[in-house]
């Protein structure tokens, strides 16, 4: 046997297929075989992106020895968890009930039918510290394999049994509370005890942007729901996220998460479903506290995804790379040096009598030292959170675009990291429900035309290259363009209808709503279970292990069950007539306990749940004002609990209407919005 890699299309697994490992794709035919030779099995799972899969390729899967060992005693599978989520999600859920946490690589030791006794992230080649040697590692449980394998296959099941389990919360241990859901301001108060102070946020290192959450904060910023310390706590957080290094400040675009407290110490690498969350978040925050660096950001990221994130058939690329020439961050960094070229040049060519830059300011300004505060004397850029109003005045901000303009340039000249030129179904679908976001919420013109020419030039060619109409009533899903056989997961469903209610809405096309009710019905179809969601297609799968109940909790990118929930609330008003929203308490009931028990760690989840369904209201328009520029304008005012509707052609005015009953009605746009500016969160 032989490493099998080379043929793949993913590039995680080229960059493994030189290994002395005899890798196997993770594929039904190489499953079979796995559990017909008995041997355990090593399930490492990485992407192409991340640092400490390159590291550990390096390291320890180049070794010879550890590879001879590997080859002889185990069936060893590498997997692209963008290409398998489900089969990540099964093992990093078991990573956390072994030794509560997760990570990549994650390397799993399973019995031949592939249920985990070990879990672990990065292994060095030689012990560091409290960190075992991943061969010590592996001889000592291939050890034990041989002596007590029957003991090791009772733990795999009975880990196995409590994973099946995890989600249904026991009596015993459920959080009692009035109404259908505990205000926001009791969610902020709980959590009032992690405030980091220092830092924004919440928590110590390392540190994750928790993007869904923030969303979920900035909607009740809006919503005015939230008490005046926890505003300014969230204010200040957001301001000391986009001014750290966790923003790329000279492209645009949002950093994996921060290896310190203080956000500037990011790991490199990019994915596309981060730049999705930060754009719904920043949309939602510019309404409430339009900072000229939030509007900013949004700039930057809207002009970062269209020049380096999109593929020639326009649908979008997965990941870039933290690492270049084999040096973590060394594109994305500069020398004190390098710095200093920058604005030479920038004040060679400034003419006679024009204002020169001062060096030493703008390298305070930006974080640039001598001896750099990353590794190896370079520097993450990052803004003076202190002084960002003065950086923010008009002639300051003339300078700071000609100095990122450079940076710029200067970056083109090193070599790039690599790009991940797959396309992942879900999250090319969450960047869409995100491009409508800022649409929706931006007030600039200019950012909303930036983003509606993005979603223009997008939608259709994202929907030709992952969507196969099989009936005229049901669209299969693939779920990325390097595993165009790959089974249908309900992430990418789920995806699907949030994108298509939101596109609806802000183009009043009813094609887009059309395909929202058909996909919704085909998950309650297909992917509901007694009162459950499943994360894959049920039928022919019943033995499959990783045919597992939908998990609640965010777990680096928000939860595709709790987005179904939210979707599937505030789309309600369409699918009263073919479904039936009470089936589904005893599912909501559930997940509430899961969000009460670890609310920051579920914002997608708390945004599906905190309103209850008679809060919810439609705004009915007759279809030609989906052209109205004025509506199109003013569509902020309506926040995640309305939904929009243009299907009545003939309807001569405007109403807002509960799911039993219409409130208020008018004629013009002018009277809707003197009836909503009386409320508007701008305006308190």
């Amino acid at each position: 046997m032989a490493n099998q890699l080379i043929n793949s299309e993913s590039l995680y697994l080229k960059q493994h297929s030189k290994d002395p490992i005899n890798w196997l794709p993770f594929t039904e035919e190489n499953i079979k075989k796995a559990k017909e030779s008995q041997r355990p099995c090593l399930i490492s799972i990485g992407y192409s992106g991340s640092h400490w899969c390159h590291v550990m390729k390096e390291e320890t899967f180049s070794d010879d020895s550890v590879a001879e060992f590997i080859n002889n005693k185990l069936t060893a599978f590498k997997i692209d968890k963008e290409e398998f989520p489900e089969v990540d999600l099964f093992y990093q859920n078991a990573s956390h009930i072994m030794i509560g946490q997760g990570g990549w690589p994650l390397n799993v030791l399973t019995t031949p039918d592939l249920k985990p006794f070990f879990t672990g992230t990065y292994f060095p080649k030689e012990g560091q510290g409290n960190v075992p040697s991943f061969q010590n590692i592996l001889n000592e449980l291939i050890g034990i394999w041989e002596k007590d394998q029957k003991g090791l296959e009772q733990n795999a099941s009975e880990v196995f049994e409590q994973m099946k389990d995890q989600e249904r919360p026991s009596e015993e241990k459920r959080i009692e509370y009035p109404g259908h859901f505990p205000h926001p301001s009791a969610i902020f108060k709980a959590i009032n005890t992690f405030h980091d102070t220092e830092d924004g946020g919440y928590g110590d290192a390392p540190k994750f942007p928790n993007l869904s959450f923030y969303e979920y904060a900035a909607e009740q910023l809006l919503d005015d729901n939230i008490e005046k310390e926890e505003q300014q706590h969230l204010i200040f957080t957001f301001e000391k996220m986009l001014c750290s290094g966790l923003i790329d400040h000279t492209r645009g675009g949002i950093h994996r998460y921060s290896a310190t407290k203080d956000w500037n110490t990011p790991h490199f690498e990019k994915l596309l479903v981060d730049q999705a969350g930060l754009l719904r978040m920043l949309a939602k925050v510019s309404v409430y506290y339009p900072s000229p660096l939030v509007l900013d950001h949004l700039v930057n990221t809207l002009t970062y995804l269209d020049k380096e994130m999109l593929s020639k058939e326009n649908f979008y690329f997965s990941t870039q790379d933290s690492d270049s020439e084999g040096v973590e961050g060394l594109y994305f960094t500069y020398t004190k040096e390098e710095f200093s070229d920058v604005i030479n040049k920038i004040n060679e060519a400034i003419n006679d009598g024009g204002e020169k830059l001062d060096e030493g300011y703008w390298a305070g300004q930006l974080g640039v030292t001598e001896q750099g505060n990353f590794d190896q004397g370079l520097n993450v850029i990052s803004l003076n959170q202190e002084n960002i109003k003065d950086l923010y005045t008009p002639d300051k901000w003339e300078q700071l675009r000609r100095i990122r303009a450079e940076l710029q340039r200067e970056r083109q000249t090193r070599v790039p990291p690599q790009t991940d030129r797959k396309g992942v179904a879900s999250w090319n679908f969450q960047l869409l429900s995100s491009l409508c976001d800022v649409y929706q919420y931006c007030q600039i013109k200019e950012i909303k035309a930036l983003a509606a020419s993005l979603l223009k030039k997008t939608i259709g060619p994202v929907l030709e290259t992952f969507c196969v109409k099989e009936s005229e009533n049901k669209t299969r899903i693939i779920h990325s363009t390097t595993e165009p056989t790959k089974r249908d997961n309900l992430e990418d469903y789920v995806s699907f209808c949030e994108s298509m209610l939101r596109i609806y809405e802000i183009t009043g096309n009813p094609s887009f709503l059309q395909n929202f009710k058909n996909v919704i019905k085909l998950i309650e179809s297909e992917f509901f279970k007694n009162d459950d969601i499943y994360n894959l297609f049920l039928k022919n799968n019943e033995e499959n292990i990783f045919l597992k109940k939908a998990t609640s909790w965010d777990q680096g990118e928000k939860s595709a069950l709790c987005t179904f929930m939210a979707v599937y609330r505030r789309g309600y008003f369409f699918l009263k007539e073919d479904s039936s929203i009470e089936e589904k308490d005893t599912l909501f009931k559930n997940v509430a306990q899961n969000i009460l028990r670890n609310p920051l760690s579920h914002g997608e989840g708390l945004r599906a749940m905190t309103y209850p369904q008679e809060i919810y209201r439609i705004l009915k328009c007759p279809k030609p004002w989906a052209d109205n520029e004025k509506l199109m304008q003013g569509l902020h005012f309506f926040m995640p609990r309305f939904v929009l509707s243009f299907e009545k052609e003939e309807q001569e005015g405007w109403e807002i209407c509960r799911l039993d009953a219409c409130e208020q009605k008018g004629k013009t746009v002018e009277e809707l919005f003197s009836l909503l500016m009386a409320k508007a969160p701008t305006e308190k």
